[in-house]
């Protein structure tokens, strides 16, 4: 078992019946035991941020303890029934973002400063493309210098509009997905019965240079793989602290 950050392409809803596991803290809570949510980094400080989220397992209260464990058992639709502790499975964490690092393959050959990159005339070129063609644009620096990403529907009018200025040193990332797309997932998470479940939504940059959300919830029901369904599958990393085995 490991946690997975999983595009929709890879969605596993979970079911009543369903074997799952998840990792946290196990609370004695008035005779009963309770699995406490932790996480890695951002999304740990999300939790914590939402108030906390627990299940209630059948465990006895006895194994209560600072620990952070994993457990494994079988899924009531409330609970955890069956419950055992396993292996420990790492904690789930945030997608990596390109502040964490970048893809290599996707780095231009040039350099210009900043202020180039981010030139009153470039951006007002990046505000004049249509927001269907340009879905996202920033500059980045790694150790020689900085350069320019633009994360694209279709490529031609970007090129045509940024490659001029920029010249050598700007990377355009062309992805399926359209805005229309973010769009339906924002109407999903923040707008749907999901927001309940919901601890973090957002968009981010990928290391790759892809422009894309992500949302960390309690569990993948089968509605909110119904609902997601049609979104582009690459659109979103979704990560959920309840999953199937």
């Amino acid at each position: 078992m490991t946690n997975e950050l999983t595009t929709g392409r890879k969605i596993r809803p979970v079911s009543v019946d369903d074997g799952v596991f998840a990792t946290g803290r196990l609370v004695s809570d008035g005779g009963t035991t309770r699995f406490d949510a932790v996480a890695d980094g951002l999304y740990d400080q999300f939790i914590r941020d939402a108030g906390g989220i627990s299940v209630a397992t059948d465990l006895p209260p006895d194994l209560a303890s600072e620990d952070v464990v994993t457990v494994q058992g079988i899924w009531t639709g409330e609970s955890i029934r069956n419950t055992r502790v396993v292996d420990l499975v790492a904690p789930i964490s945030m997608p990596a973002r390109l502040g964490d690092g970048i893809d290599p393959d996707i780095v231009p050959a040039g350099r210009l400063a900043r202020n180039e990159i981010l030139a009153p005339t470039v951006l007002g070129l990046t505000q004049e493309l249509n927001d269907e063609t340009l879905l996202f644009y920033c500059a980045h620096k790694i150790t020689d210098g900085w350069f320019g990403i633009a994360c694209v529907t279709d490529s031609g009018p970007v090129e045509q509009a940024l490659r001029p200025i920029l010249r050598d040193a700007l990377a355009v990332v062309e992805v399926d997905w359209t805005p229309h797309d973010l769009r339906l997932l924002d109407g999903c998470f923040e707008e749907s019965d999901f927001a309940d479940g919901l601890l973090s939504f957002g968009k981010f940059m990928h290391p790759a240079g892809q422009f894309t959300a992500y949302a960390l919830v309690r569990i993948i029901t089968p509605e909110m793989a119904s609902t997601l369904s049609p979104v582009d599958p690459n659109a979103i990393v979704l990560t959920s602290w309840i999953q199937k085995t």
